[in-house]
């Protein structure tokens, strides 16, 4: 962690979401805030996370599974959107510090070998200075003791319009081809970590990409998801 960052974790006083005075150390949001977040509600297939009827499993994974489990934690919506905006577009790092703290406890849950934050590309990296997703996965690494399993600057994904602005026929055309192998990575079970999920398209393409690279399997664990109503 940058100087920088260190200094933002240990004295940032404000919420990420409305800016008020934060008593605790190392908190993102104000007890006000918390109340304000929409933990998802089940049940959900415990292979891709998405809502189902009822069930286990979803009928696309039964067919043909791209993950061994995934887990969203909020709605995409409130408290969960105002601070995700603001850690990235405001460039507060330590926003990231905190989410990694904050799902430290579910990450433990999961059965994984090695934790990777969905990459990032040179033209965010430039314009913020960090990639928010590594600071969450090292950050969770830190907390697991497990500093040596977090895979850091193997990949990055090509320049190109921003997902924020991209159509959803846009988003589901993204391949395993929009990241680019910048080093080997081990065998194994592999924990995708990044902020929110809006389609899930970036996160099979990375995991298809992590595949051919060698990986045994996938898993991913995000803060926040946006529900889509059919």
């Amino acid at each position: 962690m940058k100087f920088l960052s260190i200094l933002e974790y240990l004295y940032t006083k404000a919420c990420a979401s409305c800016s008020k005075p934060v008593q605790s150390h190392g908190a993102f949001l104000c007890p006000d805030c918390y109340l304000k977040l929409n933990p998802r509600m089940g049940p959900f297939c415990i292979r891709c996370g998405e809502k189902i009827p009822r069930g286990e499993i979803c009928g696309s994974c039964l067919t043909k599974p791209q993950f061994y489990t995934g887990i969203s934690i909020f709605e995409y919506e409130g408290s969960a959107r105002k601070l995700i905006t603001s850690g990235k577009y405001g460039l507060k790092r330590w926003v990231f510090s905190s989410m990694g703290d904050f799902l430290a406890d579910i990450a433990s849950i999961i059965e994984w070998d090695y934790i990777i934050g969905v990459p990032v590309t040179d033209v965010a990296w430039r314009k913020r200075g960090f990639s928010h997703t590594d600071i969450v996965a090292k950050r969770i690494a830190a907390n697991l003791q497990r500093r040596n399993r977090f895979l850091d600057d193997c990949f990055r994904k090509r320049d190109s319009q921003p997902q924020a602005g991209l159509t959803k026929s846009e988003r589901l055309s993204l391949t395993s081809a929009a990241f680019i192998q910048r080093k080997s990575i081990p065998q194994g079970r592999i924990l995708i970590i990044d902020d929110v999920i809006t389609t899930g398209t970036t996160l099979r393409a990375f995991s298809k990409a992590l595949k051919k690279a060698g990986a045994q399997d996938t898993a991913f664990l995000t803060f926040a998801k946006t529900e889509h109503t059919n």
